[in-house]
């Protein structure tokens, strides 16, 4: 009887181990809920310390899921550092891959489905957009509206960005530049493009 009994306690403990994961997959894989971005995306992406980690949640690819945004720092590849093989990696303006010798900022997206993407924007000698001043200034960005924030899918301020379409099936990743312009990130079925309003574009 005591070693039934003790069987049992075992179990239930063991049960406490797997029952957030089990419970999360429903939800999100538990991959996604991990606030470690290097386990993640790898030892070169790193969360930018002093910002909230997920940055932010939305529904970015319309599956009814809450997905995840990190604000990271990317280093240059050595010493053991590597982007992990299973990420997509966005260049959102300049052409210029993610090399070895590549760094800074960028963000990180993780669907609710286990797909990992890093946004980033570098280019030989120029400065990405990700590492422009009003980025780079987190004690000074607006609580309320940072330069990184959600439009919920069918919002009004989302209308004003024909080149989302009517498919639009998810809420979208705004970005601020330098001008205060938001510029949209928005799933587009297989990866996430970038969408300018053309109200605002020079």
């Amino acid at each position: 009887m005591a070693n039934r009994a003790m069987r049992l306690r075992v179990g239930s403990v063991f049960s406490a181990f797997l029952v957030p994961c089990f419970f999360v997959a429903t939800t999100t894989p538990c991959a996604a809920q991990s606030a470690n971005v290097s386990e993640l995306f790898g030892a070169r992406v790193e969360a930018v310390a002093g910002v909230k980690s997920p940055l932010m949640r939305g529904d970015y690819d319309g599956d009814g899921k809450a997905d995840a945004v990190y604000f990271v720092k990317i280093a240059p590849a050595g010493d053991g550092k590597s982007v992990a093989s299973d990420v997509h990696v966005i260049s959102i303006y300049h052409s210029e891959a993610l090399s070895a010798q590549s760094s800074g900022h960028g963000l990180a997206i993780v669907l609710n489905n286990g797909q990992k993407f890093l946004a980033v924007d570098f280019e030989q000698g120029a400065q990405g957009f990700f590492d422009a001043p009003s980025w780079a200034d987190i004690g000074g960005w607006d609580k309320t509206s940072p330069p990184p924030h959600s439009a919920k899918r069918g919002s009004a301020e989302l209308k004003t960005y024909p080149c989302l379409g009517k498919g639009t099936k998810g809420d979208v990743i705004l970005l601020r530049d330098e001008a205060g312009i938001d510029e949209a990130l928005a799933w587009t079925g297989k990866t996430f493009k970038m969408c300018v309003d053309p109200n605002n574009d020079p």
